[in-house]
């Protein structure tokens, strides 16, 4: 029988038809194996060992989607604020809209943790920074500096930081600045009487004197809106600081 060479271009397609289909495959098989890891990884959020905890993070980030409700699980159950701070910052990433986020966060940062006093502070003024990145939780920030707050010192200290922080960050002039969002834009503003509330009244000199520094740095914002509002509430209104 006469054997019939196949044409180089039709052995070349058959290869790469193969080809594609092996590497579909290992994709594939790589994809469930990833998303069986991740109750482990998510584990490994709470090791001792930092560097442990952060490449958990980053392996779940490259995960991607399949993390989101694990994560938002997690948020719900642990107590243990570090973890937690670090679950809401890869869940902020994927499902920023997520309420857990803002909950959680609030949590972390009305309660105490369960490490060192300073790594206590750290961790819970993360939580407080984190809550910065979104509308809703710019505004769950700001009802904390509302009229006698039951919230203590630490955690009004710990929004007018953030405030600062935001004010930055929106301008637009450091590595870490954000391009705010209409409604992010709505939640600062919608915030400039508490932070003039904070300025004027709260015993905290630290307190006064962070939330004065917001509102000088929204006086002088490029954004229109925010700084004809400020400009406007804080005619009349003196605020005295030793910095």
């Amino acid at each position: 029988m006469r054997k019939h060479k196949l044409p180089s271009h039709i052995v070349f397609a058959i290869a790469l038809t193969l080809f594609s289909l092996n590497t579909l495959s290992l994709a594939q098989e790589s994809r469930v194996n990833s998303q069986a890891n991740i109750p482990i990884l998510i584990k490994k959020l709470k090791d001792n060992k930092e560097d442990v905890a952060l490449q958990a993070a980053k392996e779940l980030r490259e995960i991607g989607q399949p993390v989101v409700l694990p994560l938002s699980e997690f948020l719900k159950k642990e107590k243990d604020c570090r973890s937690r701070v670090l679950a809401a910052s890869l869940l902020l990433g994927l499902a920023p809209d997520s309420e857990i986020i803002v909950s959680s966060m609030l949590d972390v940062l009305k309660n105490g943790c369960y490490f060192s006093p300073q790594k206590d502070i750290s961790v819970r003024q993360n939580a407080a920074f984190l809550l910065t990145n979104t509308a809703t939780g710019i505004s769950a920030l700001a009802d904390l500096l509302k009229g006698k707050s039951a919230f203590g010192r630490f955690e009004r200290r710990s929004v007018v930081f953030a405030f600062d922080e935001l004010t930055e960050k929106i301008e637009g002039a450091r590595p870490d600045s954000i391009t705010p969002t209409p409604e992010i834009i709505s939640a600062v503003k919608a915030a400039i009487p508490l932070l003039i509330l904070a300025a004027v009244n709260d015993k905290d000199e630290i307190v006064h004197c962070m939330a004065y520094e917001s509102l000088e740095q929204l006086q002088a914002s490029k954004h229109k809106e925010l700084r004809d509002e400020a400009n406007r509430l804080m005619q009349g209104v003196k605020v005295r600081c030793s910095k």
